[in-house]
């Protein structure tokens, strides 16, 4: 069977093209988008959908999302019910530092850092805890002492000061200072994968949003006490929501596309490109509508404006998700043919075969999908992809079609 896309041999009955990942089951023309309904990193999601763990784990597999989800959601209530008891000191570190502690054990368990735990720990943690400390501290004490955070606004006042601070020079400096460390990382031929700068992406923001959020509200953290007997919990649950969910994942959508374009597609070190100037105004712009929004809603106060603030930034959390998987998706299919054309061997795979963990059937040996499912090979931990493989079974492609991709 001949890969209309690729000119790829596949074996009898594959429904994706092992080298390409473009599908024979659907009779359309071929294109990058033409996948629209099973994404390249979860078969058994559409490229269109808002779900959080497979886009910005794009190394966890079918079954793995699963438990991620489960305990995404726990991490989620912990200070969100603890907001709602009046534990709201111990909410809003919570708040702060659950994504990124979550994430790290993502990161643990997918050996994404390829056992340099220490470099990837002190390049991408330490580094955007640092610069988030220091840049927080910078606007909120020393700068901008007397600029109010929408907690403590006034209905209705609007100060331009305020809204340029908070609005403009905020989030443009936590999406740019937050590329540091991946830049670091990516510049590395060990990291030099688009998905592993888009997963750096993602802790170094998470982690530099949790720094600003501990510095921003640390003297009401230290001036509350351990509970509050009187407390409006849903004003509360909303802003620890916020703190908790809203922003770390905003800006680390936004930080890991602008990461992952500038990894680039196919090997090779990162690199400036217009395309990685572009993906910086176009998270710079989302990431000032989400600051804005969540400003002028502060102005209403109680629960109404945390409610409408709330709303906001999980509309730009959804237009976040859905542009980062988009990019994923097309960037999958776009390197697989970049190789194909260019004679590449396929990049951080074993030489043979493994079985695939979305659907338990066995991948080609040196191929980029699977032929039954079509999920990509990089949906699975870099530990598994780079252990030797079992047997074969009795399914090969041809020769010339392993050839083509540099597969011998």
């Amino acid at each position: 069977m001949i890969c209309a896309n690729c000119s790829s041999e596949n074996p009898e009955l594959s429904r994706y093209c092992w080298a390409c990942g473009d599908p024979f089951h659907h009779n359309h023309p071929s294109g990058l988008r033409h996948r629209s309904g099973v994404f390249a990193l979860n078969p058994g999601e559409p490229v269109l959908t808002a779900t959080i763990v497979s886009t910005v784990m794009p190394h966890s597999t079918a079954q793995r999302s699963h438990t991620y989800r489960q305990v995404l959601m726990a991490t989620i209530l912990i200070p969100a019910v603890a907001a709602a008891f009046g534990l709201l000191s111990f909410s809003i570190v919570s708040a702060a530092v659950m994504v990124p502690v979550f994430y790290l054990v993502y990161l643990y368990d997918m050996n994404v850092w390829e056992d340099e735990p220490v470099t990837v720990m002190a390049v991408t943690v330490l580094l955007s805890a640092a610069l988030g400390l220091g840049f927080t501290y910078m606007w909120r004490e020393a700068a901008f002492k007397s600029v109010r955070l929408p907690v403590n606004l006034s209905v209705g006042q609007v100060q331009l000061r305020e809204l340029l601070v908070l609005g403009f020079f905020v989030p443009v400096g936590v999406v740019l200072l937050s590329q540091i460390a991946p830049v670091l990382l990516a510049s590395r031929p060990r990291f030099n994968h688009m998905l592993d700068g888009l997963t750096f992406g993602v802790i170094s923001a998470s982690t530099f949003v949790a720094a600003e959020t501990l510095v921003a509200h640390h003297s009401l953290i230290s001036s509350l006490p351990a509970k509050v007997n009187s407390v409006d919990a849903g004003l509360f649950v909303s802003i620890v929501v916020n703190a908790a969910v809203i922003r770390p994942l905003v800006f680390g959508c936004l930080v890991g596309f602008v990461a992952a374009d500038y990894s680039g597609i196919g090997t090779g070190p990162g690199r400036m490109s217009p395309r990685f100037l572009r993906s910086n105004v176009e998270a710079c712009a989302l990431a000032i509508v989400l600051s804005v929004g969540v400003y002028l809603f502060g102005l209403l106060q109680g629960i109404r404006g945390a409610l409408l603030a709330t709303t906001w930034g999980m509309a730009v959390l959804v237009v976040s998700i859905l542009r980062l998987r988009t990019r994923i998706h097309d960037a999958m299919l776009e390197e697989a043919i970049d190789s194909i054309e260019h004679g590449g061997a396929l990049h951080d795979h074993a030489d043979s075969r493994v079985d695939c963990e979305a659907c338990d059937m066995p991948l080609l040996a040196g191929g980029r999908f699977c032929s039954a499912c079509g999920v990509s090979i990089f949906a699975t931990s870099k530990e598994r992809r780079m252990k030797p493989s079992q047997t074969p079974r009795n399914v090969n492609p041809s020769s010339s079609a392993a050839a083509s991709i540099g597969v011998e």
